[in-house]
């Protein structure tokens, strides 16, 4: 599995990298600052987050656990030497994989690890293609919207994405952004971002200045670990 480590601890956070690759998993990427890990995350393809509860001091873990899978949609997996029953509580809220006390056990973050595989791998097996147009909530009502009328997706948060028309019309959807690129069963939908689905269909003008495609008067982020894939599907060399 792809990884991505927050940690404030020198020594722990080298143990942690020893034993993700004793496991056979690759890290990605590790700060010990939170908003850099959202940053980062932006760009990269991470199928788990390793999250410190208490950084630089601060217990900062549980809102950056909130954050990264209300906009990625990432599993995520706590550690930590705080084991005060209030914190955990706190933390159960944010649906981690798990709860690992430090020193981290190997077997335990291995186990983890396969638990949070398993949990992407269901999700994705359960998923029904949509061919030619869905069903989307506005308001209190269902309309039916056809996939070669859509130009963008972007999640809302862990459980709900938006769809936006070409008439400019907004819709609600009940999925993760993974989910969604699943369900569409169509060559003209690539992922931009981890926050971003767009119809190649409506593609008008890619900035390669900012790394951006601009849709409807928004300008929709590339991430870095996206854009091969939509340049191929876009055939541009």
């Amino acid at each position: 599995m792809k990884v991505f480590v927050v940690e404030d601890e020198v020594f722990q956070l080298e143990d942690l990298l020893i034993t993700l690759e004793e496991l056979g998993h690759e890290c990605l990427g590790h700060t010990d600052d939170p908003f850099q890990a959202v940053e980062q995350l932006e760009s990269l393809e991470v199928d788990v987050a390793l999250l410190d509860l208490y950084l630089n001091g601060r217990l900062a873990g549980i809102q950056l656990a909130k954050r990264i899978k209300d906009l990625y949609d990432i599993p995520v997996i706590f550690i930590t030497s705080e084991v005060t029953t209030e914190v955990i509580k706190e933390a159960v809220d944010t649906e981690p994989i798990a709860y690992l006390t430090k020193p981290v056990n190997k077997n335990d973050l291995g186990a983890a690890l396969i638990l949070a595989s398993s949990q992407g791998a269901s999700s994705e097996e359960t998923t029904e293609k949509v061919k030619d147009a869905l069903f989307v909530k506005n308001g209190n009502k269902l309309h039916k919207v056809a996939l070669a009328d859509i130009c963008y997706a972007f999640t809302d948060t862990k459980n709900y994405c938006s769809l936006v028309t070409v008439e400019g019309d907004k819709y609600s959807l009940r999925s993760s952004m993974s989910g969604l690129i699943n369900t569409l069963d169509s060559d003209n939908f690539v992922q931009t971002h981890r926050a971003f689905i767009v119809n190649k269909e409506h593609i008008r003008v890619i900035n390669e200045g900012d790394q951006s495609v601009e849709m409807l008067g928004k300008s929709i982020p590339i991430g870095k670990s996206f854009k091969k894939e939509m340049y191929a599907l876009l055939n541009i060399k």
